[in-house]
């Protein structure tokens, strides 16, 4: 006996993928010319210093829950520039829709 599946597309798909979804990123920034976005990428580009600082030749000798730690403050630092980093290439806009390249995961 065949069976026949149902397969429903997520809203503002079309059966074929081809159109994307639109993102409101309003939480994150108010726009491209947002300042709180210089200033993220600033803060991040602050906490990787400290990080090298900190950790640079050191991690073979950090205790697990230190080697935890530094993990869990390196994710924080791709977090911050996956943000900003995702906002140009996230389709909002018909300018930014067509982009091809993809947003790298933080």
């Amino acid at each position: 006996m065949r069976h026949s599946r149902i397969v429903r597309h997520p809203e503002g798909l079309s059966s074929s993928g081809t159109d994307l979804p639109a993102w409101n990123l309003n939480d994150l920034y108010a726009g491209l010319d947002d300042p709180r976005i210089a200033a993220d990428l600033q803060s991040a580009q602050d906490a990787a210093v400290a990080f090298e600082s900190r950790y640079k030749d050191k991690l073979t000798g950090l205790s697990g829950a230190d080697l935890a730690a530094a993990v869990h403050e390196y994710e924080r630092i791709s977090e911050a520039l996956g943000r900003a980093a995702c906002l140009p290439r996230t389709p909002t806009t018909p300018s930014t829709a067509n982009s091809t390249r993809p947003c790298p995961s933080a």
